[in-house]
């Protein structure tokens, strides 16, 4: 989930407590405050703190005046190769292609086990957002697809195929199996280990019931664990079980996390939650039934918009 997404709901989690909204009327926004900020500091940890602590084997950069992808393949074959021999993980970060101000080159990854090879393709730029947009700078002579074999057996733990524009780039980190000659390729692999475990967050809600009060650490408790259980419905999953488990509890693959209607339908029900919460607590005048609220307030709009959506896809593929 996005961080939006995530912090609504944690808003959603004090909301459902009495005493927090009590507070809360009564200009004290602690309770609300906490359940956003502890349905946000997984990510927050992650991407603010983690991966600039996370050493990496080998750095890939291409030229971007002449981007050639045969050096991503081959950097990716390498690495996997590299970690089966030296029997030690192998930590690989490809960065991402800048063309200029607000210009990306994006490119996509393929990592096929099966015929033990990848493929690396240029395919359009884009700005920071990650829309196309026109470019007079293309170059139609240089290559656009490269591959790249690797002997090794390979397991994935994401998807095959990664699409890469603006930002950070991908990391991996290739690790060899005990036995069998095998490596797993890990994505971003400084991403929901420590952060995103059950330990971290009974630690902090523990930390905040001591620096508050009871109903403080409950609700960072309960929105962190909300946090965790929407990473776990998507692909990557979370290391839930640090410190007694070393990797990764692969996700339910329900929902790509990264997808915009995911993420809205996560945020609009929050507010259907807050919503009804404050309106439960104004008085029976603005009260709503939970039935009718759910249903016209949130399944119909966001069926409608679904719809709308597959329609509108549709038309622009005829």
């Amino acid at each position: 989930m996005k961080a939006g997404a995530h912090f609504i709901s944690g808003l959603a989690v004090a909301s459902c407590f009495p005493a927090a909204v009590n507070a809360a009327a009564g200009g004290n926004p602690l309770y609300f405050l906490l359940g956003g900020l502890a349905a946000l500091l997984p990510d927050v940890l992650d991407s603010r703190l983690h991966r600039y602590f996370y050493r990496h084997d080998a750095q890939v950069a291409v030229d971007p005046l002449a981007p050639d992808p045969q050096i991503l393949a081959d950097a990716v074959a390498d690495a996997i190769d590299n970690a089966a021999e030296r029997r030690r993980p192998f930590r690989l970060h490809l960065h991402t292609i800048r063309r200029g101000r607000d210009r990306w080159q994006r490119y996509r990854l393929h990592l096929d086990p099966g015929a033990q090879q990848v493929t690396a393709t240029l395919t359009d730029i884009v700005n920071h957002a990650g829309h196309p947009v026109p470019t007079a700078d293309a170059m139609p002579d240089a290559p656009r697809t490269a591959t790249a074999a690797f002997t090794t057996p390979l397991r994935l733990d994401f998807t095959a195929a990664i699409n890469v524009g603006p930002g950070d780039g991908p990391h991996f980190q290739l690790t060899p199996a005990a036995e069998g000659g095998s490596v797993t390729a890990h994505f971003a692999p400084w991403k929901r280990q420590t952060s995103h475990s059950i330990a971290t967050g009974l630690i902090l809600a523990l930390a905040a019931g001591l620096a508050w009060n009871p109903l403080a650490g409950v609700i960072v408790a309960i929105a962190y664990a909300t946090h965790l259980l929407f990473d776990q419905l998507g692909y990557m999953g979370s290391n839930l079980l640090w410190p007694f488990r070393r990797w990764r509890t692969p996700g339910l693959k329900l929902l790509h996390a990264s997808r915009r209607l995911p993420n809205l339908t996560v945020a609009w029900f929050g507010a259907l939650v807050i919503y009804a919460n404050l309106a439960h607590h104004a008085g029976p005048a603005l009260a709503v039934p939970p039935l009718r609220l759910f249903l016209l307030g949130g399944v119909l709009p966001l069926g409608l918009l679904s719809l709308a959506r597959r329609r509108w896809s549709g038309r622009a593929k005829m």
